[in-house]
């Protein structure tokens, strides 16, 4: 009797195994055969509204480094740890005839068009998604590597705005 109950489970595995492996194959051959449907776009305000809100957050920062302290390099050599990290830039240009000073204008000014060009990419970013055009991806990646470039280099500056750079970072992960 052990041993015909010790058959019947081997032949019932085996069956069991056997119909477990034709539909596997069977669904695998379905999946391969349809043609695949496109993504379902939806429509809501909250992707919109946070990337405007992001363009909105570069546009202000941008337009509030047009002050004479920050465009003079004042600012971020103060708030920062730039003249030590920067130090081998500073003696670089001052061999192509750049003053410490103008260097550090130039450094400082550089930030603001960066800002508004990231800016611009989040408020394209908004559309990148919906188009049939691969501009506004490509747009995004621009501005994914603007955020990243900027970012970091505010943290290597050792810059004093707390988790903000990473913040930023991460949104634009996610976003762009």
């Amino acid at each position: 009797i052990a041993h015909a109950l010790a058959s019947s489970r081997v032949s019932n595995h085996r069956s069991a195994s056997s119909a477990s492996a034709v539909f596997a194959i069977a669904t695998w051959l379905d999946a391969a055969l349809r043609k695949p449907e496109p993504p379902v776009l939806l429509h809501g305000f909250g992707f919109n509204l946070l990337g405007a809100t992001c363009g909105i957050l570069y546009a202000y920062t941008s337009i509030a480094k047009l002050d004479a302290g920050w465009r003079d390099g004042h600012t971020i050599t103060r708030i920062s740890a730039a003249k030590r990290v920067f130090a081998s830039l500073v003696e670089f240009a001052g061999t192509l005839g750049i003053s410490e000073d103008a260097f550090w204008s130039l450094f400082a000014t550089s930030v603001i068009p960066i800002e508004l060009a990231i800016a611009i990419t989040y408020l394209v970013a908004v559309r990148a998604d919906s188009s049939e055009s691969r501009w506004p991806r490509r747009i995004a990646l621009l501005g994914w590597l603007l955020a990243m470039l900027l970012h970091l280099g505010a943290e290597a500056m050792e810059l004093e705005i707390g988790w903000f750079s990473y913040y930023m970072m991460l949104l634009a992960c996610a976003f762009l």
